[in-house]
């Protein structure tokens, strides 16, 4: 089975759930047994003619599904050595940047966030603008790129790793659980309180097989974040969604970064 067809039954698995409809009745729309319906899902082997048919059942439409399967898969995008290592030895600009691409390119709301001076903002946006990270237009404002389809994830190297902490992803989730407070957003309140008291950082003694192993297995929870998240995203109203901010680093003990003023 091709990694396409992994991903359109894994879609189609996914809209089963969300419509609250059991293999079983699949099964007696399709006039095969449930066993054989489960078999399609777990198999390595499935016709085109029985994913048209899930789908005729499903009243979707094979296009969209297909480009709904598409851009569940993120999109990796790596720093250059020359941006890594620039990162490592300033990893103020590293926070700026991240927190910069988190809000689309927002450099007010930014700003506004920091307390920082147009004298600051100006002295990140040019060394970004020169690093190939940000465009700054003739005018002196930053060009905003359209959004992607798929989401992004930056790895960084173990060394950044150890000098930065996600304080920024935290602050942006407790800025959105303040206006939850607030009564701004039409959140449950109380599942998201117990989500922002989730965050923890912990010191761990681990051999290094055993933190490599459960290094793959955070990677993969993460990613799994990611594709849960487009997919509900295609098949939720807006109203029904919250907003969550999915962190984490491992590495030794760290002091956390912030972004501070430079002259």
């Amino acid at each position: 089975m091709s990694l396409e067809t992994i991903q359109i039954l894994n879609t189609l698995k996914t809209i089963l759930k969300n419509r609250k409809m059991t293999y079983q009745k699949l099964a007696v729309a399709m006039g095969m047994s449930e066993s054989g319906i489960k078999k399609i899902f777990r198999s390595t082997d499935c016709s085109m003619g029985r994913l048209l048919q899930i789908c005729d059942v499903l009243e979707v439409s094979f296009s969209d599904v297909v480009a709904q399967s598409d851009d569940n898969q993120p999109i990796t995008i790596r720093f250059t050595d020359e941006q890594m290592r620039f990162f490592e030895e300033h990893p103020q600009y590293f926070c700026f940047f991240i927190e910069l691409e988190h809000l689309w390119y927002d450099v007010a709301a930014l700003q506004d966030h920091h307390n920082l001076d147009d004298r600051s903002i100006r002295r990140y946006l040019l060394k970004l603008d020169k690093l190939g990270l940000v465009t700054l237009k003739e005018d002196g404002t930053i060009y905003r790129p359209p959004k992607p389809k798929n989401l992004v994830s930056r790895p960084i190297s173990a060394t950044l790793g150890q000098k930065v902490s996600f304080d920024i992803s935290r602050g942006i989730l407790e800025k959105v659980h303040g206006m939850v407070m607030n009564g701004s957003e039409d959140y449950d309140k109380e599942t998201l309180r117990k989500i922002s008291a989730s965050l923890h950082m912990t010191a761990l003694k681990l051999t290094v097989s055993s933190a490599e192993e459960l290094c793959l297995a955070l990677k993969q929870t993460v990613e799994d974040f990611y594709v849960r998240s487009r997919k509900e995203r295609t098949m939720f109203k807006e109203e029904d969604l919250v907003v969550l901010s999915v962190q984490h680093s491992v590495g030794p003990c760290f002091v956390g970064y912030t972004v501070p003023p430079i002259g």
